[in-house]
């Protein structure tokens, strides 16, 4: 299933190589959408993410309001 294979989850990077951050999606149903691979996701991915070293950006998805902590 693909939840069990963070490792292999794409990252966007920029034109000079350099890793961007990922944009996540909240839902007012509290459901968490990461736009750059196109499915939803958990908590517990969003805390595997982080751990890799990935950089996460959290929007409301209606106001586009940054709320990241």
């Amino acid at each position: 299933p693909w939840w069990t294979a963070i490792t292999d989850w794409p990252t966007i990077r920029s034109t000079d190589g350099m890793s961007t951050e990922r944009l996540i999606k909240k839902y007012a149903n509290r459901r968490l959408y990461d736009a750059s691979i196109s499915k939803h996701v958990t908590l517990e991915d969003i805390r595997d993410l982080i751990v890799q070293g990935e950089k996460i950006r959290v929007v409301e998805d209606k106001t586009g309001e940054d709320i990241t902590r």
